[in-house]
């Protein structure tokens, strides 16, 4: 399972994220995308680092994450958010 996340700015919140996948999904990869001056987030997986405009993050968080290339399935989070329970990937591609 792979979880993707964007993070632009430095905030310690966001470790709350990381740590319910890691709780909830222990074997998932978990993967930041982020401009070239954010922290790495404790416990992610990868940062994937591009340089441009953060100003307008919707349109940066779309050159991330199509820049990111990914051939596998995923799943793209807010920063915001929490994971309460395991994933099936399956599940979710059934149908």
């Amino acid at each position: 399972m792979v979880f993707v996340f964007l993070q632009v700015g430095n905030d310690p919140n966001v470790e709350l994220m990381v740590d319910s996948i890691k709780i909830s999904n222990p074997y998932s990869k978990i993967i930041q995308c982020s401009d070239l001056d954010t922290n790495k987030i404790k416990g992610v997986s990868e940062v994937f680092r591009i340089s441009s405009d953060t100003n307008n993050l919707m349109t940066f968080r779309l050159e991330a994450f199509a820049k990111l290339n990914l051939n596998e399935p995923a799943i793209y989070l807010d920063s915001d958010m929490l994971v309460l329970k395991k994933i099936n990937i399956a599940d979710l591609l059934n149908d």
